[in-house]
């Protein structure tokens, strides 16, 4: 589980140290990589124990989420 959460700490930290510079393909392929990982945590998590401090990282991460959407939600609105 935890190889699995640094994995998705990576992964968002990664877009969002570039997030003003990311375009959408990246983006798009951010969320179909966390997605997998997020499956990988959902199915370990049915016979693992999540500790405090996994769900604690994990929120953690999901505090970049209306950064991340936001970004996106510009990147769209170029487009058209």
């Amino acid at each position: 589980m935890n190889k699995l959460i640094g994995q998705l700490e990576e992964l968002t930290n990664n877009i969002v140290d570039r997030l003003d510079t990311t375009v959408y393909e990246e983006l798009e392929l951010f969320i179909i990589e966390r997605q997998t990982i997020i499956d990988q945590i959902g199915t370990t998590s049915q016979d693992y124990t999540v500790t405090a401090q996994q769900k604690e990282r994990i929120q953690l991460l999901l505090k970049h989420d209306p950064y991340i959407i936001n970004r996106m939600k510009t990147l769209m609105d170029e487009a058209q």
